[in-house]
């Protein structure tokens, strides 16, 4: 009898790893809210808390805010349709700007988390953990909160990332990959030593310096031109892409779990089209990838015409495509009755200098504000809200020139720029190259400033504010 216990424990225990060992399941997909709940003891510098996520839709920023109770409880809910990454800011108004606490969870739909935590023990240096977790991904929402800090996969890269690309100087392709390698090694390694780590946290983890890895690697020719001052090519071939074929990362749900969620599917797209590879995907984001591409295709002001198509292919996602085309299709006969903007059509075999006198020459006698933008560039529509005032103000006065390439879809352009007032050019991917190469721009939005005769006076990369614009078109006046 005795032996058949032993027997049925361990077969129970190889049952249970077997189970744990397959990693974070598959996503939930629902319409039901996540209800978030907790207490806070030791915690009288907290007055309030924000659930903040990005839509896995929409793209959309989302946040969700509650206060905090007397006794330290809070209880909030959010309308997620997929298992997504969020981040929880606990705020103390009382502060300038509300200092926050920031903390990451794992949220999907119809789940019931709770949550307590011990203040005395934030930020100390303590083996006891201040967050216990109670509900849906218990184990994995624990280590979340508790750990997520200290292994964010940006930290990992940080020595040649941002402020310290600069390391990267004088290095080649050769110096680069193996300094990438060894930093993503040294961050795994440092990742599955962590005794205090749940295996379902270490695969995250790992999967989620494996993305960023990937990223990195596919900008590297950029990076490295950037860090030794624009000058050098550096071409990378199959060998050096060879490491992260041997990841895949995106075959994984963790892919879909971390802070890149759903724009895990765009970098598995991005870094394959750079490395001429294609990755598997796990099965459960069939749905997802469906309903963002009909999100993207309503981005792209194309209408959904097959509707039926959408109930079988994204019926989690079905009531938020459906409103959303209905709305397109609103802003479709809207822009029939839109003035204030015309579209110029410039000669396609100008080159070089003749492609900006192509453009300018016909405002002679008024200053000229030359935007080159991208319906894809968010600073670009940003600055155009931004200088509203300055072109009700000079409108008589002066020109104000919009251009775009073949990177915005012509379809996407043409529906955005009704509620763009100015003149618009379309121009081919050779003379927007010349373009920016004229004003030694490496990217958008760039604006030109043209005085009255047609001349080029200033430029700026970036929206360099509303008073430096006004000032220089008024200037150009003279």
């Amino acid at each position: 009898m005795k032996r058949l216990n032993f027997l049925l424990l361990a077969m129970a225990l190889l049952v249970c790893s077997a189970a744990f060992s397959q990693g974070l399941p598959s996503l939930v997909y629902g319409k039901d809210k996540a209800v978030i709940s907790g207490k806070l003891s030791n915690v009288a510098d907290v007055d309030s808390v924000m659930l903040v996520y990005v839509s896995t839709l929409t793209g959309q920023r989302v946040a969700e805010s509650v206060p905090v109770s007397a006794d330290g409880s809070f209880s909030l809910s959010a309308d997620v349709r997929a298992t997504q990454y969020a981040r929880l800011f606990f705020v103390d108004s009382k502060k300038p700007d509300g200092e926050k606490r920031i903390f990451s969870a794992i949220i999907t739909p119809g789940m019931n988390l709770k949550l307590t935590c011990d203040g005395k023990l934030l930020g100390a240096d303590s083996k006891k953990k201040p967050w216990k977790v109670s509900g849906d991904y218990d184990r994995f929402n624990a280590d979340m909160l508790n750990f997520e800090t200290e292994y964010q996969a940006n930290d990992f890269f940080k020595s040649i990332n941002g402020s310290g690309m600069s390391s990267l100087k004088g290095k080649g392709v050769a110096e680069f990959c193996t300094i990438l390698k060894s930093l993503y090694d040294e961050g795994v390694a440092r990742i599955n030593a962590d005794k205090r780590l749940s295996p379902e946290f270490k695969e995250y983890a790992v999967v989620q310096a494996q993305i960023l890895y990937g990223v990195m690697l596919a900008q590297g020719s950029k990076m490295l031109k950037y860090a030794n001052g624009g000058v050098g090519e550096y071409n990378f071939t199959d060998a050096e892409y060879k490491s992260f074929a041997e990841m895949n990362p995106f075959k994984s749900n963790a892919a879909l779990y971390g802070v890149y969620g759903c724009s895990a599917l765009d970098f598995a797209d991005y870094i394959g089209k750079t490395f001429g590879q294609t990755y598997e995907r796990p099965e459960c984001c069939k749905e997802l990838a469906a309903a963002r591409q009909y999100m993207a295709d309503i981005n792209d002001y194309k209408v959904v015409e097959d509707l039926s198509k959408v109930s079988s292919e994204a019926p989690h996602f079905e009531d938020m495509i459906l409103a959303a085309n209905d709305a397109l299709k609103a802003k479709i006969e809207a822009n029939k009755n839109k003035t204030g903007y015309n579209i110029v059509e410039l000669d396609e075999s100008l080159a070089g200098e003749d492609v900006l006198k192509g453009i300018v020459e016909k405002y002679k006698g008024k200053p000229v504000l030359v935007d080159f933008w991208a319906t894809w560039c968010g600073p670009c529509r940003a600055a155009m809200k931004t200088i509203i005032p300055v072109k009700e103000e000079l409108w008589d006065k002066c020109a104000f020139v919009y251009v775009t390439g073949p990177s915005s879809p012509r379809s996407t352009w043409s529906m955005s720029i009704p509620d763009i007032h100015g003149d618009h050019y379309y121009v081919t991917a050779a003379q927007w190259d010349t373009l920016l190469k004229q004003f030694n721009s490496q990217g958008i939005p760039t604006y030109v400033v043209v005085d009255s005769e047609g001349n080029a006076q200033n430029h700026y990369v970036g929206f360099p504010g509303v008073d430096v614009i006004r000032e220089q078109l008024t200037g150009a006046m003279k």
